[in-house]
């Protein structure tokens, strides 16, 4: 691996997968494997970028999407919007823009609605695409 030192560029945890197949010179079996359906892989590989042939693995306008017990968070260049129900958040959708406020400690929310629309529906569609449930309780985590 060639690349060295800290980039401003992001990766995601289900880019691991997709880059150590690669690495083994080994294709993923989806649709299916051994009469069984496998589901395909939503990550990319990162050893093009890490072997310094590519710029990067994502798009600059690719969102990043996640939730986690429930907790919901998008990245959209510079902008986050994530939702956190009580005792954790506000259980509302806030607004963060990164490039100049790293400690997501003013919430944009209602001086840029449009931005967060924008954003919601991002994850929305990413929930769907990816068969999220969300729980309904906080599980304290």
């Amino acid at each position: 691996l060639k690349r060295t030192g800290v980039t401003p560029e992001w990766a995601h945890v289900r880019d691991v997968m997709p880059t150590l197949l690669d690495l083994a010179g080994v294709q993923h079996p989806a649709p299916q494997f051994a009469g069984k359906a496998v589901a395909p892989m939503s990550g990319r590989s990162m050893l093009a970028f890490l072997e310094d042939r590519a710029p990067r693995v994502h798009a600059p306008d690719e969102p990043y999407a996640d939730e986690l017990f429930g907790k919901r968070s998008i990245r959209l260049g510079t902008l986050k919007a994530l939702n956190m129900r009580k005792p954790h958040g506000t259980g509302e959708w806030q607004l963060y823009d990164l490039s100049t406020d790293l400690a997501e400690s003013r919430d944009l929310a209602r001086e840029r609605p449009e931005d967060l629309r924008r954003l919601v529906g991002a994850w929305e569609q990413w929930a769907g695409e990816n068969n999220v449930i969300l729980p309904d309780w906080v599980s304290g985590y």
